[in-house]
Order: C-alpha cells, then sequence, then structure tokens
C-alpha cells in the first residue's frame, strides 16, 4: 500500500501521519493509534480471524475465476480474429502470408496490428 505520498507541503500534518501509518510506520497520533489497537484486537480475535480467512479464501477464488474467464474471453475473441484474418488472406490470395501470421506474433504485430 505505497501508491500516495505527502511529499506535497500542503497536506495537513495529521494526513501525513495518517498516511504514514498506512504505510507501516509506527502511530504517531491518537486517532492511529486507537485504529491500531483496534487492528490489533481484531488479528486476536478469533472467530474474526476466520471469518476473515474465510471471505479472504472466497475473494481470491472468486478473482481467480474472473480471471481465468477474461483471460478465455480474451483468447477466444483473439482466435476469432485470427480466423477472420486467415480468411481474408485466404480470398486476397495472399496464401504465403497465412503461415507467417499464423506463427509468428512478431510479424502479426508489426503488419497487422489495429491502429487507433
Amino acid at each position: 500500500m505505497n501508491n500516495f505520498s505527502t511529499q506535497n507541503n500542503n497536506v495537513p500534518r495529521n494526513i501525513k501521519t495518517f498516511f504514514d501509518y498506512l504505510k507501516g510506520n509506527a502511530p504517531q497520533n491518537d486517532l492511529c493509534k486507537k485504529i491500531d489497537d483496534s487492528v490489533v484486537k481484531a488479528i486476536k480475535h478469533e472467530e474474526w480471524r476466520a471469518d476473515y480467512m474465510t471471505l479472504s479464501m472466497k475473494y481470491h477464488d472468486i478473482y481467480n475465476d474472473a480471471r481465468e474467464e477474461g483471460l478465455a474471453e480474451g483468447r477466444a475473441e483473439g482466435e476469432s480474429k485470427l480466423s477472420a484474418l486467415i480468411l481474408l488472406l485466404q480470398k486476397d490470395g495472399r496464401i504465403s502470408e497465412i503461415n507467417k501470421v499464423a506463427s509468428d506474433e512478431a510479424y502479426l504485430a508489426a503488419n497487422f496490428a489495429p491502429t487507433v
């Protein structure tokens, strides 16, 4: 969790202290100490810990399933576009390019990449 910076001098001191705590530094003000005490209490609470682990595993499974689904969709879309390109090359009589397109990703990207 290191995606923020408090280098800007316009950031209030209490916010800088809070961000420092989120970065893993020891709590330096009352709010951060209360938050830290609550975190320690939650970590030590066995039932909450078991619930957290169960939820964490469930979210991990959901993430992995969604990732696999997205990858499968991407592969299917890529295969569909490659098939369409091969059919167009065949129709245009550019048979020699079909093997290059099907086997050489660099050739495919250099010669048939979509333009933005």
